[in-house]
Order: C-alpha cells, then structure tokens, then sequence
C-alpha cells in the first residue's frame, strides 16, 4: 500500500464508494478482456475485448487506479509484476497504442527469481 511505483489497488466492494477514475478487472482476467472503466463508481464501459468465462462473479474482481501513461514512440509501455509477499517474482514489458493493453500487444517474457 502507498507504493510511489506501484499503482494503487484494492478488492473490489460494490459498496466501496470510488472517486477518480478506475479500472475494474476480473480476477481470474486474461490479457487485458473483460476489463470495465468506473468514473467516480459509474460504469463507463468496456475497456477491451471479451473473453467467455461464466463465472467471473464468483471469484471477484480487482480495481486498480486508472494511471495516465506517456507514450513512447507512439505506445505505452506497462510493467507487470509478479508479487510473493513484498517481494518481486517476475516481471513483464508488454506495450501497446491502447490505453488498455490487449492479448495483441508487443510483449518481453517475463524472468522469475528463485
């Protein structure tokens, strides 16, 4: 929590009341599907393209603050990381001209520390 590199997340609470702007994700998602955009707790939308999973609902979803990113030679370069208590497992490079990076998107394989 308070990370000044990391971006600011939480399970999703219907009840929570959410201020700015957000991105609900499911938990079990898959490469940037199915990802919805709240503004101020109202649903703006879908983010991205689908992909069928019939129980989303059951497993929860995740918020994470939404985080404007600059563009580097026309993309957006995003981090994921792998994350084993505090410490750092792996790590990802994906990048896409999306503000939401899709299962298209340029990608360097990930590196996990034993």
């Amino acid at each position: 929590p308070n990370h000044p590199l990391l971006v600011e997340s939480h399970t999703y609470n219907p009840q929570q009341a959410l201020s700015g702007k957000w991105v609900k994700k499911p938990i079990l998602a898959r490469e940037g599907a199915n990802i919805r955009v709240l503004q101020d707790g109202h649903d703006q939308g879908a983010a991205s393209g689908s992909f069928y999973f019939d129980d989303y609902d059951k497993y929860g979803y995740v918020v994470q603050k939404w985080v404007d990113t600059p563009l580097f030679s026309g993309q957006l370069p995003t981090l994921g990381l792998w994350m084993v208590g505090h410490q750092c497992a792996g790590m990802s490079i994906r990048e896409d001209c999306y503000d939401i990076i899709g299962n298209d998107a340029h990608f360097a394989a990930h590196y996990f520390v034993e």
